[in-house]
């Protein structure tokens, strides 16, 4: 990986010397570890947002979490596994991430629906996490990025999600209802970057139920899909 955070793995890996394989903590979850490990992640996907991760050294982050640089590589191997486990750390905390699209493989279409916009709800209150996404997910079109692959799946499991959940809602066979998901996964990446410009003037989810309506699905379910929770109730 390029950027000055390759110089900070390279240096480790000499100091660790050939073919040794530094130790690296792996602490339990709710633990005093797994708590400053998570206060790296956020501090790093902070950084991320303002510079991109390439930009950014582990010597930064390590500044910016008010721990030493060892304190850092004490939970990460080297550069490229610390941006991924930020990536992962920010699509955790999303409602549309990897790990919760994929279980939305056998759900309904409704449901389907109701998490897109659920998703789309809720980054209009996390601007840096937003700013963070648009940035880590254009550098990971580089072949040699950490994230290249992390991305390219989670786009392909959007896009199926989709393509499936329009053409059960909606009359377009599999061909069209597949162009209408990749158009509408492109939409919203789109329309990110215009709220991150002028947020007051782009409203995310408006914009994104008309998209869908225009694709075909009925005004209802999308209208019923966008409507909020209750605090007591469960989702679609």
């Amino acid at each position: 990986m390029k950027g000055t955070g390759t110089k900070d793995a390279s240096a480790q890996h000499a100091a660790d010397g050939p073919g040794r394989r530094r130790s690296v903590i792996h602490p339990k979850e709710g633990s005093k570890g797994a708590r400053t490990k998570d206060h790296i992640l956020d501090a790093a996907l902070s950084l991320f947002a303002q510079s991109g991760s390439n930009a950014v050294s582990i010597r930064a982050i390590a500044n910016e979490a008010g721990i030493s640089h060892p304190g850092v590589l004490r939970y990460f191997a080297n550069k490229d596994d610390l941006v991924m486990a930020a990536i992962r750390r920010r699509d955790m905390k999303a409602e549309t991430s990897r790990f919760a699209l994929e279980q939305l493989g056998k759900a309904s279409s409704q449901a389907v629906i109701r998490v897109m916009l659920d998703s789309i709800r809720s980054n209009t209150q996390a601007k840096g996490m937003v700013a963070t996404y648009v940035k880590i997910a254009a550098e990971a079109t580089d072949a040699h990025h950490p994230g290249h692959d992390y991305f390219e799946h989670r786009y392909r499991v959007v896009v199926d999600l989709m393509c499936n959940s329009i053409h059960d809602l909606t009359s377009k066979d599999m061909d069209e209802s597949r162009r209408c998901a990749q158009e509408f996964v492109a939409f919203v990446d789109g329309i990110q970057t215009q709220w991150l410009l002028k947020p007051e003037s782009v409203d995310m989810l408006d914009l994104a139920m008309n998209m869908m309506i225009r694709m075909g699905i009925d005004r209802a379910v999308v209208e019923a899909a966008a409507a909020p929770v209750p605090a007591t109730g469960v989702g679609a």
